[in-house]
């Protein structure tokens, strides 16, 4: 037996536990009051999603809410991790089924319904069809967690000419208003224009998801907000240097000169120390 099916087991007898101390309750109630059909009154069972959250980035995971919405309306009974703040948690979200037999109101969901799982209040694709679990109520899905952001596009200087930037200066990633420093990115090689860089969710130490890009020191703009996925955004900054024209073939030799001088296009420009 592998840990997942472990795992997964013992989900199932607390399943089960729970499920039996409800029923005999139930049965308990309908005898009171002198129901003829205790079938009637058995409330559908719910499905069990189960499965695994991988992050994008492969760092660790601390989830604290997982939310199954239809129709953005929350359906969730309860959840449950296992090895929680790690790359790879397990999880188990048990969603309220809907009720045919009332009229009316929606309980849960149904057949074909589509499910949208929240993992921390962020919204994870692709989304769960509903659909018939096997005898012990429970289906798999397993996901990523969305935890890293791709930026890339041209970067020019708009005081000369809104010059493009080849084999550019590093760039240095801030949040939370400027206070936060997330990272200094390299520049690309010689012969690539612009920027291209991965930001791992991990990095932010606050809530706030803002995000200001500097060059040479300076700011560039525009400014943007960290989301997952992959984002074209051109920047532009301010020399502190007049470029000064240099021949195409000395652009590879001017990368390396301790990241003082770099090619921008057919310029170079010196880095203010």
């Amino acid at each position: 037996m592998t840990n997942l099916e472990s795992k997964i087991g013992l989900f199932s007898r607390l399943r089960q536990s729970r499920l039996a101390k409800s029923l005999l309750g139930l049965m308990a109630a309908t005898a009171i009051v002198g129901y003829a059909k205790v079938a009637d009154a058995v409330p559908p069972m719910p499905v069990n999603i189960y499965g695994t959250i991988s992050t994008a980035s492969g760092d660790p995971l601390d989830v604290s809410s997982i939310e199954a919405k239809i129709n953005n309306v929350d359906y969730t009974q309860e959840f449950t991790t296992i090895d929680n703040n790690s790359p790879v948690v397990s999880y188990l979200v048990t969603v309220l089924s809907d009720d045919p037999e009332t009229t009316g109101v929606i309980e849960g969901g149904v057949k074909d319904d589509i499910v949208t799982l929240y993992v921390n209040g962020k919204a994870i694709t692709p989304t769960w069809t509903w659909n018939d679990p096997d005898d012990d109520g429970y289906a798999q899905f397993n996901f990523t967690y969305p935890d890293v952001a791709r930026y890339f596009g041209t970067i020019t200087i708009s005081n000369y000419f809104n010059l493009p930037v080849h084999a550019g200066l590093p760039i240095d990633v801030y949040a939370n208003n400027n206070t936060d420093l997330l990272s200094i990115y390299p520049p690309l090689g010689t012969d690539e224009e612009g920027y291209d860089i991965s930001i791992n969710e991990s990095l932010f130490e606050t809530a706030a998801r803002d995000m200001t890009f500097h060059i040479d020191d300076q700011l560039a703009s525009p400014t943007t907000t960290w989301t997952p996925g992959e984002h074209e955004l051109n920047l532009t900054y301010n020399s502190r240097t007049k470029p000064v024209e240099v021949p195409a073939a000395d652009r590879i030799g001017l990368s390396i000169l301790a990241g003082f001088v770099v090619g921008i296009g057919a310029y170079s420009v010196a880095r203010k120390r």
